[in-house]
């Protein structure tokens, strides 16, 4: 019977290691190239700063994002059944809303909510805050002061839905939005 030298059963085991490693890499970027940010942009950044003043009959909500923590991870931010945007690190994005009390989410892993009465004339900022989750980065999203939502605003980038971004933001809409008003009730029996 013939032995195999060991120098041609570590050859043989390098080459199957190196086959293991090409094939993984290829399996990422498949699913990169596949996956919905590279197939398509959700959102469009800007370069310049984008500011809204609150009307007569309306106000300004900001949903702010300044933090690069796990920047390509995908924070959504919705008004009621509304997507309003979408921040990846250092993001923000804002729209008008009617007075009266809304349901204010942002969506990750998790849903984060919560309820606010707003009212005509005022800003309102809020902070999509990510953390660790158990496979994506969960979110918390909290009211803040005036000055920290402008200090925030300053160190991020304003970024707006494309169309194919408010078509993805409908359809966790119709996933999620459920899930937003129990968590917000949750939050409001505490």
């Amino acid at each position: 019977m013939e032995r195999k030298s060991t120098k041609q059963t570590t050859f043989t085991v390098m080459n199957i290691k190196q086959a293991i490693k090409i094939a993984g890499l290829t399996v990422i970027v498949i699913t990169f190239a596949t996956s919905e940010s590279f197939a398509e942009r959700l959102i469009k950044p800007y370069k310049e700063k984008h500011y809204a003043e609150p009307t007569d009959d309306a106000a300004i909500v900001y949903f702010v994002r300044p933090s690069a923590l796990g920047y390509a991870v995908r924070l959504w931010a919705f008004v009621d059944d509304t997507p309003v945007g979408l921040n990846l690190g250092a993001q923000y994005t804002f729209t008008t809303v009617d007075p009266g009390k809304h349901l204010f989410w942002a969506y990750a892993e998790n849903t984060s909510a919560l309820e606010m009465e707003v009212e005509v004339g005022k800003t309102y900022y809020l902070k999509q805050i990510p953390n660790m989750g158990l496979m994506y980065a969960r979110v918390k999203l909290v009211i803040v002061s005036e000055d920290a939502g402008k200090k925030a605003i300053k160190k991020s980038k304003y970024t707006e839905l494309t169309e194919s971004g408010e078509k993805r933001g409908q359809e966790i809409v119709e996933m999620k939005y459920e899930i937003a008003v129990k968590w917000a009730e949750k939050r409001m029996e505490k």
